[in-house]
């Protein structure tokens, strides 16, 4: 009961039946068929001294003993109290020679390796029959084991079918303490080779087998007045007893036990007969005291009832207890995980150790938060008594938390444990671009300057940029991280990661997409209409035309008037004859316009007048036409650019 004290009891009990007869035993078989990989065997070749023969499919012996086999077998691990009964070797007998040869089983004395050859002329890694491993030679060429000791002997008549060598004594001498190192093959009779399945033979049902044959007894606790039956605080205690009828009894209701006294015994009557006639038999019941529901220290008398069907009122087996305190020492308690725990999930696992005396098979835990921490406790009702057992929270929120922890046992004998720390850190960092550099920025030079923000609710592990797929360390300060970077013309991406000291990472992809443009060109030149060359155009020429055509000579001026020639003067009167053009008509210089040269002059000015103020427009429209279409082809290229980043 969970309010008794620890206790430590001895039994003493007095039966009021016949004599009790002795106990039952359980027999248990071990079987052992070893596969090419576990298993060992090998067999040796005097004719071939130096060779290894490990992993062929069947192993020999011959009348004249220059081939033996060697085979071993792991033994099990058996109870302490386990009695061997019998041991037998069993091998499958692929060929035998001429005759009956008889096989004798022999106790190999040098431990030997198995190897992995089948006889190729090559170094030797295990046994032959020079080496025990192929390096170290045995102490007698052929094996060393102690040929005074024939352990079994078995004769061999007839091909393909099991043979059984009883090995008992050897395989008891192992389990005394002998060293294991397996059986050896010899011949001793008859002509030929016999040959046997190994553990590497394809035909997995033929390879060798070890069967052993153990009991384990009962272990009873032979009632009497004395001496007394003492176990183990804390733990059960099973026993049995012997019930020997003197008359003829049915036993069809024996599995009812009645009890009056204290309820210390739990009985297992399934070891009692039903529908059987016993005379003078003697049958046992299995009794088991829990330590669950053990009571307080003091003396105590219970009687049990067996019934039966003849016998209603049954038969009594009374039996006396003492029971004794327990050792009553306080329990001990430790956290398994670092002092410091820094998590990032909400149900962190705490392990805690909680260890008492032997005699407790269990004891409470728990987990409380210190004052000031948040109010989040654990509590588990049983701690196996020295096993590290796992306590996890559950949807614990981002915070440090204080906590110890407390153990208290079966007595409530209590202890406070020692402080721990837990982190939990589940939030990724927050990255925020500044408001001074918007999103799909476009810059006008090959300087560009990143600006933004990163935080953490605890701690801040790395921030890297990447530009164009390229990785790059910001300049920080405080939350605020820089990063000043040279662009190539044209788009240029950019993205911002992120980690914190637990691994929670947070990134900003494509936070910047970057129009890096040339510079402005101030007469942008436009490729003539009708794949005309980007020489001089049409109308730089139509316009370079009419201005030659335009009359060079100027009018006379207000500045420098021409007299005009009276009648009586003579006009140029030395003139100077000008060359005579070959068939022409000599031409004089220096002659005075006339009036009709005059008016043709005037003419002339007005007409050059005109031509001059033509082209002058001409080019003027010209111009204001190449800047409209510039303006208009740049507003084309911005708007493609600006639907292929989306």
């Amino acid at each position: 009961m969970k309010n008794s004290k620890t206790l430590a009891f001895a039994i003493v009990a007095v039966l009021f039946l016949s004599a009790l007869a002795p106990a039952f035993a359980t027999a248990v078989n071990y079987t052992d068929q070893p596969d090419a990989t576990t298993g060992k065997d090998a067999h040796m070749r005097s004719g071939s001294a130096d060779r290894n023969y490990g992993v062929t499919t069947t192993m020999d012996i011959t009348s004249n003993g220059n081939r033996r086999s060697l085979i071993e077998f792991n033994l099990p691990s058996l109870p302490p109290n386990a009695v061997i009964d019998s041991a037998y070797l069993r091998l499958f007998v692929t060929s035998k020679g001429t005759g009956s040869p008889t096989v004798d089983i022999y106790g190999i004395t040098q431990p030997w390796a198995e190897g992995t050859k089948n006889g190729q002329n090559v170094p030797a890694d295990g046994a032959t029959w020079d080496t025990y491993d192929g390096t170290n030679n045995w102490a007698t060429a052929g094996g060393d084991f102690d040929s005074s000791i024939i352990w079994a002997s078995t004769a061999v008549p007839t091909n393909n079918r099991w043979y059984t060598w009883d090995v008992t004594d050897l395989v008891k001498d192992w389990f005394d303490g002998s060293p294991n190192y397996g059986f050896l093959l010899r011949r001793n009779s008859s002509t030929g080779t016999t040959s046997f399945a190994t553990s590497d033979n394809s035909n997995s049902s033929i390879w060798p087998i070890l069967e052993i044959n153990y009991i384990l007894p009962y272990q009873f606790a032979w009632l009497s007045s004395e001496p007394w039956i003492e176990g183990n605080a804390g733990s059960s205690l099973d026993y049995s007893i012997g019930v020997t009828f003197t008359g003829d009894h049915t036993n069809t209701l024996l599995s009812e036990i009645e009890g009056s006294g204290i309820s210390f015994i739990e009985a297992d009557t399934t070891t009692i007969p039903e529908d059987e006639t016993l005379h003078a038999e003697t049958v046992y019941i299995t009794w088991t005291f829990a330590p669950e529901i053990m009571q307080a220290p003091g003396v105590y008398e219970a009687i049990y009832t067996i019934n039966s069907t003849e016998n209603s009122t049954g038969e009594n087996i009374t039996i006396n207890f003492i029971v004794n305190p327990y050792s009553n020492n306080v329990p001990t308690v430790t956290i398994d995980n670092d002092s410091s725990m820094n998590v990032s999930t909400s149900t962190p696992i705490v392990y805690v150790t909680v260890t008492d005396d032997a005699e407790q098979p269990s004891a409470y835990a728990e987990i409380i938060a210190n004052i000031g921490a948040r109010p989040t406790n654990l509590s588990y009702a049983l701690l196996q008594n020295g096993v590290s057992t796992p306590m996890q929270f559950s949807a614990l929120a981002d915070g440090i938390y204080d906590y110890y922890a407390r153990a208290y046992d079966n007595f409530s004998n209590a202890v406070n444990g020692e402080n721990f720390t837990i982190l939990i850190d589940t939030t990724k960092p927050t990255i925020t671009n500044s408001s001074s550099m918007p999103l799909n920025t476009t810059v006008t030079n090959n300087t560009w300057v990143a600006n933004f923000t990163v935080t953490d609710n605890f701690y801040l592990e790395s921030v890297s940029i990447e530009i164009n797929g390229t990785n790059y360390a910001p300049t920080q300060q405080g939350d605020s991280f820089t990063y000043e970077a040279n662009l190539s013309l044209g788009n240029s991406t950019v993205n911002v990661y992120a980690n914190d000291s637990l691994g929670n990472s947070e990134s900003l992809l494509n936070g910047w997409i970057l129009y890096a443009l040339p510079p402005a060109v101030s007469e942008p030149q436009v490729a003539p209409p009708f794949g005309g060359s980007t020489k001089p155009g049409l109308l730089d020429s139509i316009l370079a035309a009419l201005q030659q055509q335009a009359p060079q000579s100027p009018l006379p001026t207000a500045q420098s008037p021409q007299p005009i020639p009276s009648p009586t003067s003579p006009v140029n009167p030395s003139p100077t004859p000008s060359p005579t053009p070959t068939g022409g008509t000599p031409t004089a210089t220096g002659t005075a316009p006339t009036g009709a040269a005059i008016a043709a002059g005037t003419e002339n000015e007005v007409q050059g007048d005109a031509v001059t103020g033509f082209v002058t427009l001409l080019r003027n429209v010209s111009v204001l036409t190449v800047v409209v279409l510039s303006l208009a082809m740049i507003g084309l290229a911005v708007w493609m650019r600006s639907r292929e980043s989306f």
